[in-house]
C-alpha cells in the first residue's frame, strides 16, 4: 500500500513539473510592440524603393505591428 502511495505521489510531482514547465517556456517575452522579433526581419527596400522603417511610420489605424501566425499566412499580391 505505501509504495502505491509513494508511486502515485512521484508521478503526480512529475506531472506537477512538466505542467509548470511548459507554462514557464510558452510565456511570450516582454517587448514593446514597435520592435522586430529576434526571428524576424524587416524588408527596408523592395524593388530598388526604400521604405520607410516600421518604427518611423506615422500610422493611426494599427498600434504596434500586429502578430501574424507565419504557419497560416499567405501573402497574395495582385
Amino acid at each position: 500500500m505505501g509504495k502505491i502511495i509513494l508511486t502515485t505521489i512521484c508521478i503526480m510531482t512529475l506531472i506537477i513539473i512538466i505542467i509548470i514547465s511548459e507554462c514557464l517556456s510558452s510565456t511570450p517575452p516582454d517587448t514593446p510592440g514597435n520592435e522586430i522579433d529576434d526571428n524576424q526581419t524587416e524588408t527596408r527596400n523592395y524593388q530598388g524603393v526604400e521604405l520607410t522603417p516600421i518604427d518611423q511610420q506615422q500610422t493611426r489605424d494599427i498600434k504596434g505591428i500586429p502578430n501574424i501566425n507565419i504557419d497560416s499566412y499567405r501573402l497574395q499580391i495582385n
